[in-house]
């Protein structure tokens, strides 16, 4: 696996499905990775007004509704029904609520990268030129 649209980064930030594809392509290209996995979307909000003091963002999340985004979403649904979320489950999350989730943090989505990583997306983030 290969990420040629990715420069050197100085932070990582990866919020998303786990497992650690993505990182394994990105850690030789940073001096810092802060990896959260299996985010819910307060979670991701709450990251995203944080990141605002940092100049470019790269997030790796979620893709539900490409075929297999939403194979594994349905197979979680029986366990996710009137319970609390589990460790492991795909945080329901697409390019576009990504989108709107930067625009009102302050942010704005340079480019969602869909073909590193199957089933996921590399979000390209950096702060807004309004603010």
């Amino acid at each position: 696996m290969s990420a040629p649209a990715l420069r050197t980064l100085r932070v990582l930030q990866a919020a998303g499905p786990g497992g650690g594809r993505f990182t394994e392509v990105l850690w030789p290209r940073c001096d810092k990775l802060i990896a959260l996995v299996h985010l819910n979307h307060w979670e991701i909000f709450s990251l995203l007004c944080e990141l605002r003091r940092v100049a470019r963002i790269v997030l790796h999340h979620a893709n539900t509704f490409p075929d297999l985004g939403w194979w594994r979403f349905r197979a979680d649904l029986p366990g996710q029904l009137a319970r609390q979320a589990y460790w492991g489950m795909l945080t329901l999350m697409t390019s576009d609520i990504m989108a709107a989730f930067a625009e009102r943090a302050g942010l704005v989505l340079e480019r969602p990268v869909t073909d590193v990583v199957r089933c996921d997306v590399i979000s390209l983030l950096a702060v807004s030129d309004g603010d």
